[in-house]
């Protein structure tokens, strides 16, 4: 397969969801993006290509790299929205791997065909979480519901091009279940940053859970945007639950997003602030990775969407085990593994009680720890993406 590859059509050419950035001289991609690009070059047996879109958003203050145009390591080619993609995009490709999510280029299925070229789909939501971000959108009702209308007839579309694709990639359960039948070879993976040697060690994994059983307060954690669909609301109520009954604990929230200073003045104005500790956004590697190994005995998942979170294993991978609410991305890992409690979704009493008890049975907390490490290390970054290479040659040798 290789040496057939090397002669000629050796290029994987990918259409990720993800916009660039133009930042003077350099391209400036998201940086999760970009470490996985990076990864397709080292395990692909040919040549990597990237289609892109400019973002029209303001630049991100943080989560992103910058790559003088003349030193990227792949092949890019940036185009403005709406531009249609051509053959010459296409040359010497081998195999497509493009976002199903965004489904920007209605014409890539024909042109590809004519060309020879296979072809698979990344999908990461299910419909059912494309109408809960309308839902939660701040729009009046009219444009409500000309969007959930947008979201339905583009769901029909979608499923006619699975049907079409030679395969499937579905990060996370959920859209794996939706989907995975449409596309002749389909395959689930979870989405990962953390790469084996940024996995907790088993060192440093006893000595936190000896700390856990000193019964001292347990040290809760909440890392990600701070939005509604995060359920970044909810944090506060269940820290001010947690107090009335009495229980110790510490409550560190890693993050920003618009929910911040509503947060903050919540924390004031109750007089969490003993217990709450807002630490704003951190650098991921350097700084919220050694917090969560650490610090965390329980990661507090409030997400009211069913989006395959890369949060998920990313916890699991500081054999942290989570308690969140019951929606289909986090149902269907503990499914797979016993990982952490899944609790009825938008209640505050349900998490309140349930850590009330692991504050009790806090060897129930140690057993699912261990589960965590031992789980995610099935799924590090390394893993992930050698196995999804894998399903793209198989599918090329189809």
């Amino acid at each position: 397969m290789r040496n057939s590859l090397e002669a000629e059509n050796n290029i994987l050419t990918i259409i990720p969801s993800v916009p660039y950035w133009r930042d003077s001289e350099s391209l400036v991609f998201d940086r999760k993006f970009y470490d996985g690009i990076i990864k397709y070059g080292e395990y692909w047996p040919g040549s990597i290509r990237c289609i892109m879109n400019l973002s029209l958003e303001a630049l991100p203050d943080f989560g992103c790299v910058r790559i003088d145009i003349s030193d990227c390591p792949f092949e890019f080619i940036g185009l403005n929205n709406h531009d249609f993609l051509t053959a010459e995009h296409l040359k010497s490709t081998a195999i497509i791997l493009a976002a199903a999510d965004s489904f920007s280029y209605k014409n890539l299925d024909k042109l590809r065909v004519g060309m020879g070229i296979k072809f698979v789909y990344i999908i990461e939501y299910i419909l059912e979480t494309r109408y809960q971000i309308v839902a939660l959108e701040k729009v009046n009702i009219f444009r409500k519901l000309r969007r959930l209308l947008y979201v339905y007839n583009n769901e029909r579309a979608r499923i006619n091009a699975l049907k079409n694709a030679d395969g499937l990639q579905a990060n996370g359960v959920p859209a794996f279940s939706q989907y995975g039948a449409y596309a002749p070879s389909s395959l689930l993976y979870f989405d990962t940053r953390i790469k084996s040697a940024d996995y907790i060690t088993e060192e440093q994994l006893d000595g936190r859970l000896n700390y856990l059983l000193t019964n001292q307060p347990l040290r809760l954690s909440f890392s990600g945007r701070l939005n509604k669909m995060k359920g970044a609301d909810h944090l506060i109520q269940v820290a001010l639950g947690l107090r009335e009954k009495g229980i110790g604990f510490i409550f560190n929230i890693y993050g920003d997003g618009d929910l911040k200073s509503s947060m903050i003045e919540n924390i004031k104005r109750h007089g969490l602030s003993d217990k709450v500790k807002m630490h704003g956004a951190l650098s991921f590697y350097d700084e919220l990775l050694p917090e969560i190994k650490n610090n965390t005995d329980i990661f507090i998942c409030c997400h009211r969407q069913s989006d395959p979170s890369c949060t998920y294993l990313e916890t699991l991978s500081c054999g942290v085990p989570i308690l969140g609410y019951d929606n289909k991305a986090f149902s269907g890992i503990l499914d797979l593994a016993d990982v952490g409690w899944a609790t009825t979704m938008g209640k505050i009493s349900p998490i309140v009680d349930m850590i009330d008890y692991l504050n009790q049975n806090r060897v129930e907390i140690v057993k699912k720890s261990k589960n965590a490490l031992s789980f995610s290390s099935s799924h590090s970054f390394e893993k992930t993406y050698m196995q999804r290479i894998n399903h793209l040659l198989k599918v090329v040798q189809l």
